[in-house]
């Protein structure tokens, strides 16, 4: 379990680590185009240089032929260096090939416009170069200095839309910077979730306490045989049963899953009745499994799936020394469960003849007709928990369906292992 633990939170922490290392690299990234400047243009193409037999959708891809092929040539020495000769000092220590690195032309695919974006450290710079570079390819293609494309298209001037500007002031973040931060982040994102999965998602732990999960805890159980609840847990657990029904005294014990059934729960609970000289008794309402009848050594006995066939009938108990009475499951198939109208039916039969009834009862969320016996009129219902078996969301989900049925939950008995 424990290496099942590291191994989640090992995962998620890097899963974590690669999304936020993704994510720094984004960031960057869009620091990096706040520093980017853009100059737009719009080429003049000759429409009267086009065979009148051309189509219009072949006249727009000839259009964007010859746009990207003038286009193309800025990022070449014969725009690069008169732009660089124009501006001087104001590109000290920069290369033709690092302009032509920090340079993107885009243009659309049948359209004439032009945009030229320079990414630079300084926006300033990158503005400057922007607008020379247009600058310069325009006064080259109106003064007709440019070479000639084999088209059918003849490209008469390029006019500027829009001027570059600078972009915002440069976030001195650099991009391993972010990516690094991001993957911290990440991780530390990945280990908060695998903790809170685990807290959701795991299984109970040894000692922790189950008033996060609502429950009030009537005390520890050793499972074994005969069962036993320790004297203050007992007194409590009669006191909880007797301020809500003075006169009834049936408590329902129930676990979340068949993997945390423990029958002793019910037995220990009817020798706290019975140590107080309550008359007690023990019915096993687990029809399938009958394994209240076996932890006790009553297999094979008629017990309540007989009484449920002839509810008249007398219940068959046995007398057991500390625990009182004991109703088994009986020897009938319980394949149907225990249906409400009648289990209410012989509860109030049995209520006549006892001070305190215990009901052992299936598996809560494993078994449909458990919520039948829970939702008996005048009951009231105990949760037993295993530590290492029992799931935390199991528990929450048995807590919350009991609740949404009439009778109160008092608490939840913590079965030891």
């Amino acid at each position: 379990m424990t290496a099942r633990r590291i191994a989640l939170g090992i995962g998620l922490a890097l899963a974590g680590a690669a999304v936020g290392l993704a994510a720094g690299s984004v960031v960057a990234g869009e620091l990096a185009e706040r520093n980017t400047a853009e100059a737009v243009l719009l080429v003049g193409v000759d429409a009267g240089s086009v065979d009148p037999s051309t189509q219009l959708a072949d006249t727009q891809v000839l259009i964007a032929q010859i746009t990207n092929g003038y286009t193309a040539l800025i990022r070449t020495p014969l725009i690069l260096d008169d732009a660089m000769d124009e501006l001087g000092g104001d590109v000290a220590g920069l290369t033709t090939d690092d302009v032509a690195r920090m340079t993107s032309i885009a243009s659309g695919r049948t359209s004439p416009i032009v945009t030229i974006s320079v990414t630079d450290d300084d926006p300033e710079r990158a503005a400057v170069l922007a607008n020379a570079l247009a600058t310069t390819f325009m006064e080259r293609l109106n003064a007709g200095s440019m070479p000639e494309m084999p088209t059918q298209v003849g490209v008469i001037s390029a006019s500027l839309l829009r001027e570059a500007a600078p972009g915002s002031p440069r976030i001195d973040l650099p991009a391993p910077l972010a990516m690094a931060g991001g993957a911290v982040a990440g991780g530390a994102l990945g280990l908060a979730i695998a903790w809170l999965a685990l807290r959701a998602g795991g299984r109970v732990r040894p000692g922790e306490r189950l008033d996060g999960y609502g429950l009030d805890e009537l005390g520890p159980l050793s499972p074994g045989e005969t069962g036993a609840v320790p004297p203050e847990p007992a007194r409590l657990l009669r006191s909880l049963v007797a301020a809500h029904f003075p006169a009834a005294r049936v408590v329902v014990l129930t676990s979340t899953t068949s993997r945390s059934a423990e029958p002793s729960a019910a037995v220990g609970v009817a020798r706290a009745f019975a140590a107080a000289g309550a008359r007690t008794l023990l019915v096993d309402a687990d029809l399938a499994h009958g394994g209240l009848g076996q932890a006790l050594g009553l297999s094979g006995r008629a017990g309540l799936a007989e009484l449920l066939a002839s509810p008249e009938a007398e219940p068959s108990v046995v007398a057991l020394d500390g625990v009182g009475e004991v109703l088994t499951a009986g020897t009938t198939t319980g394949d149907d469960g225990v249906r409400h109208d009648a289990l209410a039916g012989i509860l109030s039969r049995l209520r006549r003849g006892y001070d305190a009834i215990v009901i052992h009862a299936p598996a809560l969320l494993d078994e449909p007709g458990t919520a039948s016996i829970v939702d008996a009129p005048g009951v009231v219902v105990g949760l037993t928990v295993t530590p290492q078996v029992d799931r935390r969301a199991d528990v929450r989900s048995a807590a919350h369906l009991v609740r949404s049925l009439d009778n109160p939950l008092i608490g939840a008995i913590v079965v030891q292992s």
